[in-house]
């Protein structure tokens, strides 16, 4: 009940609550026969939880006489009582009735109910000047020729707020439903965005299960207590539906572990109140096929790497982004696969690498489902082929126009510099200039239209170390 914690934050001294929320074993000491009333009290509690009725009070007249709480609540200066119930009639001619009594003045809200079950709701202002302890009475009457009646109650809460109007509705329905399996398609998390707000008093959200895929949410019949155990709790089943989770407003996921690989399956998410009124269910449906990466390994020819890997089966598989570490670096995606969504059938991936600026490598995948989830696979390290000594390739290609390729290898870690010059010997470009680790390096050497004369020139590396190579490229265009 938004509002009454919100009215408790701005003047906590004033405001209280107190809810019945249902009639359970244990909570029907403090409920009696009004003195005189004519007809017979029932008070049952077996089947509380199942939506079926349990306090009823039989009347063979017109006149109203009651079931009473003994239980007083305090009523400060200011503020109301409000009760709400649900009561059903044995035939047409039943009336429901609550009362709520202030010191000696009664006062009460009456409603022909007859076989439909309805919900009857009243409240009381506290206008004495004081605060007060009030008490509230379940009626039950006939209209005229009726004969004799029966008048079922159940799920009745109280409370104490500043508002005049109830606030307790029936709950919104939750939003943003959505289901993920994990990776061994043994477990299913649902999540979803509470349906709530200031007006509803949503308490719980009720989370159910279904065989197959886009099952129709069932309707919950109002004042039923559901529960994942059943018996004395309440039922775990509605028609062909399992309650597999009850969770506290606020949580807005839980995950069902109760599930099989390879199966279908459609939850459904229901808000409730104090009451035990549901809203409307809200769907999503998924298949437990799960995302088992059978085996991932590396293959190092020289300066390249060829990395494969197999799926089983998989689910909500978006693909896979592929990470390399250096021995002194840190994890960057360097490429990303394509996977097959939804799949019961081994699948076969591969992708060639050819990393620069290190000798030792590590390598890992990144599984991404469709909704943004991932899980990241083993680890694997390779060493590339040890490079013993300095080398200046050759350009590839060569001619060129506009763009060609210059790669060397150093055998230990060097300040390099990689220039070009023209057949006059005249520098033109500079490549690299700076500190390098021991690895295998490629350079781009791009000329733009105009920024050079077709003709043959010459490239150059120099390191630290002493070593110096030449070789002739042609610009041709």
């Amino acid at each position: 009940m938004k509002k009454i914690l919100l009215l408790a934050l701005l003047i906590p001294s004033l405001i209280i609550s107190q809810t019945n929320p249902g009639f359970e074993s244990g909570d029907l000491s403090g409920w009696t026969k009004e003195t005189g009333g004519t007809g017979t009290e029932s008070i049952s509690t077996t089947n509380v939880r199942t939506g079926s009725f349990n306090m009823s009070y039989t009347t063979n007249t017109s006149t109203y006489y009651y079931m009473q709480n003994s239980t007083g609540f305090n009523v400060p200066n200011g503020l109301r009582l409000h009760v709400i119930g649900w009561a059903i009639g044995s035939n047409t001619y039943a009336y429901a009735r609550i009362t709520i009594i202030t010191t000696s003045t009664l006062s009460g809200g009456t409603t022909n109910i007859g076989t439909t079950s309805t919900r009857i709701y009243y409240n009381r202002p506290n206008s004495t000047g004081a605060d007060l302890t009030a008490y509230f009475g379940l009626g039950s009457s006939r209209s005229t020729g009726g004969g004799s009646t029966i008048v079922h109650w159940d799920d009745v809460v109280a409370y104490v707020s500043a508002s005049s109007e109830t606030d307790l509705t029936d709950p919104n329905a939750p939003t943003g439903v959505n289901t993920v399996s994990n990776e061994a398609g043994t477990s299913i998390t649902v999540t979803w965005t509470d349906g709530t707000d200031a007006a509803t008093g949503s308490q719980q959200a009720l989370i159910l299960r279904k065989a197959g895929l886009n099952q129709s949410a069932p309707t919950l019949n109002d004042q039923g207590r559901y529960s994942t155990s059943g018996g004395s709790d309440g039922p775990n089943t509605v028609d062909s539906w399992t309650v597999v989770g009850v969770v506290n407003v606020g949580t807005q996921t839980f995950t069902d572990n109760s599930v099989s690989p390879n199966t279908e399956y459609t939850y459904a998410v229901h808000m409730r109140d104090l009451a035990y009124n549901y809203s409307t269910g809200t769907t999503n449906s998924i298949t437990a096929l799960p995302v088992e990466l059978i085996f991932f390994n590396v293959l190092v020819v020289k300066d390249k790497v060829k990395l494969n890997w197999s799926t089983t089966t998989e689910v909500n598989n978006y693909g896979f982004e592929i990470e390399r570490k250096s021995s002194n670096g840190n994890w960057k995606k360097i490429a990303f696969v394509q996977g097959h969504g939804n799949s019961n059938s081994p699948k076969n991936y591969t992708y060639s690498d050819q990393p620069l600026g290190d000798v030792t490598f590590k390598y890992r995948l990144k599984q991404v489902d469709f909704d943004g989830t991932f899980e990241y696979s083993h680890e694997v390290e390779v060493k590339l082929d040890e490079i013993k000594q300095f080398v200046l390739e050759q350009n590839f290609p060569n001619p060129f126009n506009p763009e060609t390729t210059i790669s060397y290898q150093l055998p230990q870690a060097s300040h390099v510099t990689l220039k070009v010059y023209n057949i006059l010997g005249k520098e033109v470009a500079t490549l690299v200039d700076e500190q390098k680790e021991a690895g295998t390096y490629n350079c781009k050497l791009r000329i733009e239209n105009g920024e050079l004369p077709s003709g043959i020139y010459f490239y150059s590396l120099r390191t630290n170390n002493g070593f110096t190579a030449t070789k002739k490229l042609l610009l041709m265009k």
